[in-house]
């Protein structure tokens, strides 16, 4: 579920000229540093999920785990952009963004149990490569992406429904439609968080957002890493 940052009645979210140089650097030291520390955790837990038998069967025969990390993601969400007060307070902020960060992990834990091994470390590399090109894009190509909130907010919804029509309908077309769909939309989401991040664009995150500025590329990255492996299964398995 995404968001859309307009101005607050107290602090401004976007179109804030909130600091110089030094204070946008340590505002950007500190969302990427949070972001390490979620990937990193993300990633332990589902090398250990995948490598440890008990774990990876657990997650095989709870297959509504999946729905389980999903629901969870989507709570804290809306807790977090609707109240934006408690996003912004450094220890209530600082716990839901780790719950949430649980969420997401029992979400690729139980996505990643029916893939083999080798096809995970392509969509790994993959996700690595296009996430590095995409910052790249975002932080030194004249194009400001930050004014588009309302219309991937939209996108976003469209691509949720077509993702339930997949889940329950299935099919092949429909399923290479939503990865194909949902791969170009959190990579337009990724570029977007990333240049709202960084400032110097029409819209920007205030320096009380650093909690938000880090789940959102966050989840850009895991759910492109999920769009990928989706795809690479589907041309694996035809």
């Amino acid at each position: 579920m995404r968001r859309v940052n307009y101005d607050s009645d107290e602090d401004h979210t976007e179109g804030t000229d909130w600091g110089d140089e030094g204070t946008r650097r340590h505002f950007i030291s500190k969302v990427l540093t949070i972001i390490a520390f979620q990937m990193a955790f993300t990633a332990a837990i589902t090398c250990g999920v995948l490598f440890i038998d008990p774990a990876k069967s657990f997650f095989l025969q709870y297959w509504y785990m999946c729905y389980i990390g999903t629901g969870g993601m989507i709570v804290i969400s809306f807790i977090l952009y609707c109240c934006r007060s408690l996003a912004r307070h450094p220890i209530v902020g600082s716990v839901l963004l780790f719950l949430y960060t649980i969420f997401a992990t029992i979400l690729v834990c139980s996505v990643t149990v029916y893939y083999e091994i080798n096809l995970i470390l392509y969509a790994l590399g993959i996700t690595v490569l296009l996430c590095t090109c995409l910052t790249l894009f975002a932080l030194f190509l004249p194009c400001d992406f930050t004014g588009y909130g309302p219309y991937l907010c939209v996108a976003g919804i469209i691509l949720f429904g077509i993702g339930l029509l997949a889940s329950f309908i299935g099919g092949t077309v429909l399923n290479w439609i939503y990865a194909c769909l949902g791969l170009l939309l959190f990579s337009l989401y990724l570029v977007y968080d990333i240049q709202l991040m960084v400032g110097r664009h029409s819209n920007q995150y205030s320096e009380s957002d650093y909690i938000l500025a880090a789940l959102n590329i966050y989840i850009d990255v895991v759910r492109i890493f999920l769009m990928l492996l989706r795809i690479i299964g589907l041309i694996k398995h035809g």
